[in-house]
């Protein structure tokens, strides 16, 4: 239990910090964008809108630093392998989650549910699916390129960057459909494979992920 506890702790730290890290760049863009709107509303609405594009990102990338960086460390410090792929789980959707709290926090000061083109509202049942949906397929992508790492190294990591550039891309267009209210595929699509496909997809590439870590080996 004590082992389980320190590792929580470990990856609670590690997620703690890049959680603080994006919310200061939400609220950096919320100040920067939304002052140009009009007062303290539009700010948070701004931020808010932000928090969610972060939330959907932090997830996939924090996998990738996991199995760079933190998971030897981790081991190395006596850790269980079981234990480290748990925790790199949990990096997966802690942060989403408290990111996600943050948003509607900003939406219930502002006591709207998106004043202007940046507005979304996220009490809706509709943001917090397809918010799930897209958690789970940016987080089953990270799980992915971490497996790449692992196995390939330096392949892994142009992998990588190339994936990390569609993610840019993706969340930019995200970003201009959801500010115009508008996204046109999914009205076509099931709402059953939009949660089902992406869910498939983290659940295949953590087991991947699991085996990985498992047989993981430090080298000295």
């Amino acid at each position: 239990m004590e082992g389980i506890k320190k590792n929580i702790r470990y990856w609670s730290w590690i997620s703690g910090k890049n959680m603080l890290m994006l919310i200061g760049f939400a609220v950096f863009f919320g100040i920067l964008f939304g002052m140009l709107d009009g007062g303290v509303p539009e700010v948070l609405s701004v931020t808010s809108f932000y928090l969610l594009l972060f939330g959907v990102m932090c997830g996939g990338a924090m996998q990738v630093a996991a199995i760079q960086v933190y998971m030897g460390q981790c081991i190395a410090m006596g850790a269980k392998r079981k234990d480290v792929f748990f925790g790199m789980q949990y990096t997966n959707w802690i942060p989403a989650i408290v990111i996600y709290l943050f948003a509607l926090i900003c939406q219930f000061v502002t006591g709207t549910t998106g004043m202007n083109d940046w507005g979304i509202n996220m009490w809706s049942g509709q943001t917090v699916f397809f918010y799930v949906a897209a958690v789970l397929l940016v987080n089953g992508l990270g799980n992915i390129v971490s497996i790449l790492c692992a196995r390939f190294g330096k392949a892994g990591m142009v992998a990588f960057v190339i994936l990390a550039a569609c993610w840019g891309g993706m969340m930019g267009g995200m970003a201009s459909m959801l500010a115009d209210g508008y996204i046109p595929f999914f009205p076509s699509v099931p709402k059953a494979l939009v949660m089902i496909i992406p869910a498939v997809l983290y659940i295949v590439s953590a087991v991947i992920q699991y085996r990985i870590v498992r047989k993981y080996e430090i080298h000295v």
